[in-house]
């Protein structure tokens, strides 16, 4: 008889599904009926857009304390918890529908409802942590964490599972008294013990261990095309990219933004060398045609843009070194094909992880400001087989090829104690 995965993304962003995609090719076979769920379907929440939308502007801005502010902190504080109090009757309705004999999830704050459907049918929760620093909600007791690295691991292992959002059962049925006093449980916890040491974990610290959640360490990870080896000449050839100068990638995840133009105006008032830069625009339409108007404008800068594409690989194929904003999406990708890495100190609360990760183990160079860029820039490109060395060292603890990842996976989730 087949098992039925529940894997349960969001649409807040493309990383949660990618990380869905790339869990459902690991898992597939005939033997397994994977369902792919949004999480803020399932709950029937209405204003999931509102956010996502407020959350892509404020980046492509670059207004990432406001950012952090608007969402970050305010939906951690009072939304998730407000959402599961509200939601809890649709969720678990849409669960029981389902009946999944596996749970899997890629998202923030749909962890906590799942592991308590879960204690209740006697169903496994995975929780696939798709950032390296982490809030609260991607934490649970019941749940086994599949994490990129053991700095993820240390820090799971350092939430208090005391805490009312880990303690306190809510159902769908719950009265609603019992759902009000845990959202007043939950928020109030928060304040009391300080919002810093309560609700979120930088990889950068090394936190006392307070529990012993379950944890499994996998490396980076990201689509089979990532593993494959790829001709750089070839692709080169393909994008119309000279051969003959170094080749930077530019990269703002799908949002595009400010970021790119701001790079780019830097990069042409400010540095001496000839680059070929590619510029990924992702799903920003109107930076897409701002800098396709540009591209001849710049005497040093072979400026190739670029919209969304599914082949990010081949362009990170072609790299000497990657500037970023520190996403974890595009961090570990470019750590698979062992691409330099330059990335900014501004960011979000959950992309600190990513440049935890470059300062402890060398494998790119932060940028405090644009002025920085160019030193940081010539500094990576003049000695990059020692960041590609620094990069290789940090990854050999973990499995190597996608294969060994997706032995150790299917052996772990889809073993017969979960049937």
């Amino acid at each position: 008889m087949q098992r039925r995965i529940l894997i349960v993304y969001d649409t807040f962003g493309l990383g949660h599904l990618r990380a869905a995609r790339i869990l459902e090719e690991i898992l597939a076979d005939n033997d397994t009926e994977i369902v792919m769920g949004a999480g803020s379907e399932m709950r029937e929440e209405a204003d999931v857009k509102f956010f996502a939308d407020m959350w892509n502007y404020l980046l492509r801005k670059n207004m990432m304390k406001l950012a952090d502010f608007m969402v970050n902190l305010l939906a951690h504080l009072i939304f998730i918890p407000l959402g599961e109090v509200m939601n809890a009757r649709n969720f678990q309705k849409r669960l029981e529908e389902i009946d999944p004999d596996i749970l899997i999830c890629t998202a923030d704050s749909f962890g906590r409802q799942l592991a308590t459907y879960g204690r209740r049918h006697n169903v496994p929760l995975y929780i696939f942590i798709t950032d390296i620093a982490i809030f609260y909600d991607l934490v649970n007791p019941y749940a086994t964490h599949i994490c990129y690295f053991e700095e993820t691991a240390q820090a799971v292992r350092s939430f208090d599972f005391q805490e009312p959002y880990y303690n306190e059962n809510i159902y769908g049925d719950s009265p609603r008294p019992a759902r009000t006093a845990y959202f007043f449980k939950t928020v109030g916890g928060f304040l009391f013990k300080g919002l810093k040491r309560t609700m979120f974990r930088d990889a950068a610290r090394r936190y006392p261990e307070v529990n012993q959640a379950r944890c499994l360490c996998i490396g980076a990870l990201a689509e089979k095309k990532h593993f494959a080896a790829k001709d750089a000449t070839a692709l080169k050839a393909k994008y119309h990219v000279s051969p003959d100068i170094d080749t930077v990638l530019l990269a703002s995840g799908s949002l595009g933004g400010n970021l790119l133009l701001e790079v780019i105006e830097h990069l042409d008032q400010h540095g001496k060398r000839l680059l070929n830069l590619l510029v990924m625009c992702g799903n920003d339409e109107k930076i897409y045609q701002k800098i396709s108007g540009l591209k001849n404008h710049h005497p040093r800068l072979n400026v190739l843009p670029f919209a969304y594409t599914d082949h990010f690989d081949e362009f990170l194929e072609m790299a000497d070194c990657a500037i970023i904003r520190p996403s974890a999406g595009i961090f570990i990708e470019s750590l698979i094909k062992q691409t330099p890495i330059i990335s900014f100190r501004m960011a979000t609360k959950n992309d600190l992880g990513t440049l935890s990760i470059i300062n402890k183990y060398g494998v790119g160079q932060i940028c405090d400001q644009y002025q920085e860029l160019n030193c940081c820039l010539n500094e990576v490109l003049d000695h990059r087989e020692t960041y590609r060395s620094n990069i290789e060292k940090f990854l050999a603890p973990y499995p190597a090829d996608w294969e060994a990842k997706q032995a150790i996976l299917r052996e772990m989730i889809l073993s017969p104690e979960n049937r």
